[in-house]
């Protein structure tokens, strides 16, 4: 599965950590997606197999993680198998990924698009169509949008002019 992020993000990785003494089931180093005014995203560093950010945003490919669809608006990916073993990987690990869809541009699973930022802007054209519908009429009685907002409703994706 490879997520695409949106333009202008890097990737951070941390050092990984140098000790004299063992130190048991850490886990690797932390991975992070940077966006622009330094917010930092963690990824699941021991299920990433490939990862770039020289095309002027973050790709990052994982193994053994599945996307899953939306959970409460979050993109949500389910980590299905370990690609370390068990002894090598903190107890801590999460077995989730939620990620906010405006900071990614596109998943794909196989070479194939699975989801898209453009998805995600005509599913917000799709909830305001269904908020026109169950809510306007009753919450603002008599009014109603303009025969050019309703027909931009009918249609989000038609071209405006």
């Amino acid at each position: 599965m490879l997520i695409e992020f949106a333009p202008h993000t890097s990737l951070y990785g941390e050092r990984e950590l140098v000790s004299q003494l063992p130190i048991i089931r850490n886990g690797p180093a932390g991975t992070f997606v940077v966006f622009p005014r330094s917010l930092r995203v963690s990824l699941p560093t021991d299920q990433i197999i490939f990862a770039d950010d020289t095309g002027g945003y973050a790709r990052v490919g994982f193994g053994g993680m599945q996307f899953a669809g939306l959970e409460e608006g979050r993109l949500m990916f389910v980590r299905i198998r370990e690609l370390f073993p068990e002894d090598q990987l903190s107890p801590a690990r999460s077995h989730k990924m939620l990620l906010d869809p405006w900071w990614v541009a596109t998943i794909a699973v196989d070479g194939r698009p699975v989801w898209s930022a453009r998805s995600r802007s005509l599913s917000t054209a799709l909830c305001f169509r269904i908020w026109l519908r169950c809510c306007a009429a009753s919450c603002l009685g008599s009014l109603r949008p303009s025969p050019a907002a309703a027909q931009t409703f009918r249609n989000p994706t038609a071209p405006q002019g």
